[in-house]
């Protein structure tokens, strides 16, 4: 119901908290991050079915899928700003009739502009009686060059702010959803020391589904259809549920888990007869819940990733040992793919090696990229990893090798930035290598990069783990390795 403009029924939601803060916070720009099905689609169409049915009644929303709209407007003249613009404040214009399918509004508009900040000006004068959330969604799809992107933020971020500071109002409000990857941060840095006060208008947050969004869905579900729901949240197994599916963070995987669960346990109350129509039915139903079994519906690697047991398993943990080399291997080559001086020939370099059963390692370029499912990080742990290292790449000459280390959020201990190794040159005679009784230190750095419970399940379905959404998965694996490489490539 979320996708229809104007649905019969409420659409049933799990309430983000961030709603509450783009509304009431005195800012008027909000970066949005999440990674792809964490959600920010659905929280854009929540902030519009939100503002249609009047429950945030200071404000109109207009979202718009930003990916979507210019493919349309593709042979339209003009620039992006230029069409996209014409197509959000004129919904007499052309471009809106082309796009309007992919423009949820809860207001209609007639203003012609030509700028952002004239945009902003004219609304203003036409003296609303409410103000506005603009929600841009996919912009980095609808743009493709960041350089381009990181204009288009800073001169509509900066018009929203110079509007603020001449008439000390906020008519708009500018919520940008975006992919959960390091060019936002970049693009932060570069906001902060290009324009403080830009900065300071604008607002960076990650979109989280936590156990209390959750929650929020099962109590929306009880207040907007039937009490008995509520029944859900006193159950011992529905908790534990909630618990682990809150520690995931891909909506696509979480929120069909959770319905089948609601399914179980309302079908196993029945014996699976339901008499007439489902909405009806639900609506009317006066029996007690019972609980659900959460073994039988979540796969126990899904659960151990969950608890930072990235091993557990009722089979065989030869096979998820398999899975976690598969899925890494996979991974170092969508990082190779996304290196400047590899793209479109085959990786060099270190094949994927396994240290032990939680750690691996791989070279798809210069620098060695590293993943740990260890519970902890020690120095002792760097230290074998270094040595495992210098076996399996033989002699070298550098005096200096760089890690990019991918530890779990569960991973406990301090990041150590920089070991030094101390080893024995080999010299080559004509039949074997033979110990030279010189020594040379070698000197490992590395950078750190947490990945979290949607990136490890993303690593272990690319590598063979079933029920978790592949596209999901594989897009999320591209993001990362955009990370990896944007470090790669980075300054040492």
């Amino acid at each position: 119901m979320l996708k229809e403009k104007n649905p019969q029924h409420k659409p049933i939601v799990g309430e983000s908290p961030l709603i509450s803060h783009i509304t009431s916070v005195r800012k008027g720009n909000f970066v949005i991050e999440a990674h792809t099905g964490a959600g920010k689609t659905t929280l854009g169409l929540m902030l519009y079915h939100k503002a249609r049915l009047n429950e945030i009644p200071e404000y109109d929303v207009i979202y718009i899928n930003l990916r979507e709209a210019m493919e349309v407007l593709r042979g339209r003249s003009g620039g992006f700003e230029e069409k996209i613009l014409r197509a959000v404040f004129n919904h007499s214009s052309d471009e809106y009739k082309m796009t309007e399918r992919h423009i949820y509004s809860s207001t209609k508009l007639s203003i012609e502009c030509s700028t952002f900040y004239n945009c902003i000006e004219k609304y203003y004068e036409r003296e609303h009686q409410k103000r506005l959330i603009l929600v841009l969604d996919e912009l980095e799809r609808a743009l493709h060059d960041w350089g381009t992107l990181g204009k288009v933020l800073t001169d509509w971020f900066t018009a929203t702010r110079k509007f603020y500071e001449s008439k000390g109002f906020i008519p708009i409000k500018l919520s940008v959803l975006l992919p959960k990857i390091l060019k936002i941060r970049d693009f932060e840095e570069s906001l902060r020391t290009s324009n403080e006060a830009v900065a300071v208008f604008t607002e960076f947050r990650v979109l989280s589904i936590t156990d209390e969004t959750l929650r929020s869905y099962i109590i929306n579900l009880a207040s907007n259809v039937n009490q008995r729901f509520f029944q859900l949240l006193r159950l011992k197994n529905f908790k534990l549920l909630i618990k682990i599916l809150s520690k995931l963070q891909s909506g696509r995987y979480i929120f069909p888990k959770l319905w089948e669960a609601i399914s179980n346990s309302v079908c196993n109350a029945v014996k699976d007869v339901i008499e007439g129509g489902e909405l009806e039915f639900l609506t009317k139903f006066n029996f007690d819940l019972p609980d659900i079994n959460v073994d039988a519906l979540l796969n126990p690697v899904v659960v151990g990733v969950s608890e930072g047991k990235p091993f557990r398993t009722s089979g065989s943990r030869s096979e998820v040992i398999n899975m976690w080399e598969n899925g890494f291997s996979k991974l170092c080559s969508v990082v190779g793919d996304n290196l400047p001086g590899i793209r479109g020939r085959e990786s060099v370099g270190l094949r994927p090696l396994r240290i032990g059963y939680t750690d691996f390692v791989c070279k798809p370029d210069e620098v060695y990229i590293w993943m740990s499912l260890g519970k902890t990080l020690t120095l002792d742990a760097i230290k074998t990893l270094g040595n495992k290292i210098l076996e399996s790449s033989g002699t070298t000459s550098a005096s200096t090798l760089n890690i990019v280390a991918l530890i779990p959020e569960f991973t406990r201990g301090m990041p150590i930035r920089e070991i030094k190794l101390e080893r024995e040159l080999r010299e080559k005679t004509e039949e074997r290598h033979s110990k030279s009784g010189k020594k040379q230190v070698i000197t490992f750095r590395i950078k750190y990069r947490t990945i979290g419970t949607e990136e490890l399940l993303s690593i272990a379905t690319i590598g063979g783990l079933l029920g978790f959404d592949e596209i999901i998965a594989r897009n999320i694996i591209h993001e990362l390795a955009q990370d990896i490489a944007s470090m790669i490539v980075g300054i040492w």
